[in-house]
């Protein structure tokens, strides 16, 4: 079975996405104006970063990510024929890059992509220095258990293509490169950083399955990911 993600697709789903909250956004901006006239009324002022929170309907998220290089069978066995299996005087990268998320209506929801790239170096017989480069590019959502998005327990969703190549340096070789399909899901915990600025450092715990496009080669994995959104 093969699996594929237009990426045309998803670039129009976060444009419309887009649009549609920001009507939405324009239209609470409106209500809440009015809101905080009568609430003044009664002396409970609303904080700014309440009423920030209220209007906001788009977000930035990065992140670095500890674990989670799931590598194709084929790539893992060419790996090993380098003699590089053991891993050792390795050095590893994961990390997320830009990643834009859009508010679902007034919901705790947050739908958008992002951008995750993998880079691990391998140490192999004969000065062989091998590496592999994985690019994920996501269909990704958060859904928040707190009335705040940014705040307490929260649970998250990346599904999309990946591309995994790997070269060997020394001879700037690209020795195989094989497409696949990525899920991985988890959860985890949001602390907002201070009361009136819109930044939150979340902590997350992933579960991995990668699967090649041929559908028969299947690997699995666990990460950790620490990361900002605002």
């Amino acid at each position: 079975m093969k699996f594929s993600i237009n990426l045309k697709f998803i670039f129009f789903l976060v444009l419309s996405i887009f649009f549609t909250n920001r009507l939405l956004a324009e239209s609470l901006q409106d209500k809440t104006a009015g809101n905080i006239s009568s609430t003044a009324v009664t002396n409970t002022t609303p904080t700014i970063g309440e009423n920030f929170e209220k209007m906001k309907f788009w977000y930035l998220y990065f992140d670095q990510g500890f674990g989670g290089q799931v590598n194709p069978e084929s790539i893992r066995t060419e790996i090993d024929n380098y003699g590089a299996g053991s891993r050792e005087n390795d050095a590893s990268l994961n990390l997320g890059l830009l990643g834009l998320y859009f508010r679902l209506g007034q919901s705790h929801n947050l739908l958008g992509s992002q951008l995750v790239l993998y880079d691990d170096a391998y140490n192999a017989w004969q000065g062989h220095a091998l590496n592999v480069v994985q690019s994920y590019i996501t269909l990704s959502g958060m859904h928040f258990f707190t009335p705040r998005i940014g705040e307490g327990f929260f649970t998250k969703l990346d599904l999309g293509e990946t591309r995994a190549s790997l070269t060997d340096r020394s001879s700037q070789t690209v020795l195989r490169t094989v497409n696949g399909f990525r899920v991985q899901c988890g959860g985890g915990y949001a602390i907002p950083l201070g009361k009136r600025a819109n930044y939150s450092l979340l902590g997350l715990l992933n579960g991995i399955v990668q699967t090649d496009n041929s559908g028969t080669n299947s690997a699995a994995g666990v990460e950790v990911r620490l990361g900002i959104l605002f």
